[in-house]
């Protein structure tokens, strides 16, 4: 089965770092790499997916640093997919983009946003809502 999910809120825990969205963009998108893995969902995935896709706003310079993340939390990753770090459209539509990007074939999605995962159901996706 190829599943596509998402990574702050649903396979790791951003929430340490919220208050700093305020300060600094920046500063919340680096200190990452404190955020704690959905330890369930993980095993969980690691056992059904044939095919994992992470996909994330996370902007691509970040790339190595969330690989990192990913494969210190046991995450078997087979393509990641991160925003544009110019691009500021905002987070449903981007992650409704990346998704219809992918093959046709990844038709279950797991996601924490509720405005994103009823925009994917819409668009005749399986989401999963953690």
């Amino acid at each position: 089965m190829k599943i596509a999910v998402a990574l702050e809120g649903t396979l790791s825990d951003a929430s340490h770092r919220f208050n700093l969205k305020d300060e600094s963009f920046e500063a919340y998108q680096n200190a990452h790499d404190k955020d704690e893995p959905n330890t369930k969902l993980i095993e969980f995935l690691n056992q059904v997916a044939d095919e994992l896709v992470v996909y994330s706003t996370t902007p691509d310079n970040l790339r190595l640093a969330v690989s990192k993340w990913l494969m210190d939390n046991g995450v078997e990753v087979d393509e990641l997919v991160l925003k544009k770090k110019s691009d500021y459209r905002p987070e449903y539509e981007i992650k409704v983009s990346m998704i219809e990007r992918l093959d046709n074939d990844y038709k279950v999605v797991v996601e924490n946003s509720a405005k994103v995962a009823d925009l994917l159901r819409e668009k005749g996706y399986l989401v999963l809502q953690t």
